[in-house]
C-alpha cells in the first residue's frame, strides 16, 4: 500500500476547521505545505496512528492546531509513538486518543469546540500518561442520580452556556426549546 496516495480532508465551518489527514505520511505533509493551500486547523487528526513516519514539526507548526486526535487501537508498532506524543505535549496541545479514551466526539457551532472527553495527557519526563479525568462515582441502584435544575429561555442561552445541542433527558432539555420534537433541543 502505498501512504502518499491517501486521501485528506479539511472541513470548515464558520471560523473551526477539522484536517483529517488518514494514512498520510512526511511526503504527504511536504506535498501539503508545498501546495500553498491553508491548512491551519483548530483539531488535527494524526496522520498514520501517530508513528513516525509522519507528523514533522514543520507540519504540525503549519497547522497549528488547539487539539490533536491520534484515532489508534491496540497495536504492536508502537503506535504512537513517544516521539511524536512530546512533540505535541511540548507544543501544548491537547491530546485525544481512542485506544485511551474510546470514542471522543467534536462538536461546534462554528465558534466554540466542545469535546466529549478530557484531554489525555502525557508526563514530560516518563512519557507516561497522567490521569486527567477524577473517577465519577456510581450510584447505588438504590440512589437515584442528582439532576440539576436548570432552564434556559431560548436556545440563544443555551448556546451561551455551551449546553448546545440538548438531548432529551440532558439537564436543562424543555419540549419547548425541541420544536420539531425529535428529542433534540437546539440543534
Amino acid at each position: 500500500m502505498n501512504d502518499d496516495l491517501n486521501a485528506v480532508i479539511k472541513l470548515t465551518h464558520g471560523s473551526t476547521s477539522f484536517l483529517m489527514m488518514g494514512d498520510a505520511e512526511t511526503k504527504s505533509e511536504n506535498d501539503i505545505i508545498k501546495s500553498k493551500e491553508n491548512i491551519k486547523s483548530d483539531v488535527l487528526f494524526l496522520e498514520h496512528h501517530g508513528s513516525n513516519s509522519s507528523t514533522t514539526q514543520t507540519f504540525l507548526n503549519a497547522v497549528n492546531p488547539k487539539y490533536a486526535v491520534i484515532q489508534v487501537g491496540k497495536n504492536s508498532y508502537g503506535h504512537p509513538t513517544n516521539e511524536i506524543l512530546k512533540r505535541i505535549n511540548y507544543k501544548k496541545i491537547k491530546i485525544y486518543r481512542n485506544d485511551k479514551q474510546g470514542t471522543i466526539v467534536f462538536t461546534t457551532d462554528g465558534k466554540k469546540i466542545i469535546t466529549s472527553q478530557d484531554e489525555w495527557k502525557m508526563d514530560s519526563a516518563t512519557s507516561k500518561p497522567i490521569a486527567t479525568q477524577t473517577p465519577k462515582s456510581t450510584p447505588k441502584p438504590s440512589e437515584k442520580p442528582k439532576q440539576e435544575s436548570v432552564s434556559y429561555a431560548n436556545c440563544a442561552a443555551v448556546r451561551e452556556a455551551g449546553k448546545s445541542p440538548l438531548q432529551k433527558g440532558d439537564s436543562g432539555y424543555s419540549s419547548k426549546l425541541d420544536r420539531d420534537g425529535d428529542g433534540v433541543a437546539c440543534e
